[in-house]
């Protein structure tokens, strides 16, 4: 985290002043503009981490939320090659650009989705929390997902992955086995 600091789940900007020598810096992402500011590292910490705390005290006082509230909706500019392959995926999974994007932020950001995602080839990405059944044999398994009657089938060996099918290597195969059976007991499936 370079130029940020963090403390109970809050991130504080690290700025300077070389006029007046001062380090100050705001609470990020929240709905008031909180600063704060000290001469030296440890002293802008302790004066950050004040200003957390003072905050949230001062939210709960007067029954506010504190946190930024966030539309969802945001635009984007990701140039025409990833715009073309976002679309691409899109008609490969038959979902929209907008869930090809949602899941890929969330991998990216290693969220709680990112527990849910599951790296099957380098082309494709499955959702867990979609699986209905898996049936496993010693060479491929069929996996269904909900919503409609898609599936995929994981073969040990090479071949033509198209989205549909996918061949993997033996470890990788005994991989996603495993890593599927483990999400679904934790899931109590």
């Amino acid at each position: 985290m370079a130029g940020m600091m963090k403390h109970k789940g809050y991130l504080g900007s690290v700025e300077f002043d070389l006029n007046q020598q001062l380090l100050h810096g705001k609470i990020e992402a929240v709905n008031d503009l909180v600063t704060y500011e000290a001469k030296d590292i440890a002293g802008l910490k302790a004066a950050f981490e004040e200003a957390v705390d003072d905050y949230l005290a001062t939210c709960e006082e007067q029954g506010k939320a504190p946190d930024k509230s966030m539309n969802g909706s945001f635009n984007i500019r990701i140039g025409e090659e990833l715009h073309k392959k976002a679309c691409l995926r899109s008609l490969e999974k038959g979902c929209s650009i907008n869930d090809v994007i949602k899941q890929s932020v969330a991998y990216y950001l290693g969220d709680n989705v990112k527990s849910e995602q599951l790296k099957i080839s380098d082309d494709y990405l499955l959702n867990m929390a979609t699986i209905n059944t898996v049936e496993t044999g010693s060479d491929a398994m069929r996996i269904s997902m909900t919503g409609g009657y898609e599936f995929i089938w994981v073969y040990i060996g090479t071949g033509v992955s198209d989205g549909q099918h996918i061949y993997v290597e033996v470890n990788e195969f005994h991989r996603i086995k495993r890593q599927i059976g483990e999400y679904l007991d934790r899931k109590g499936r």
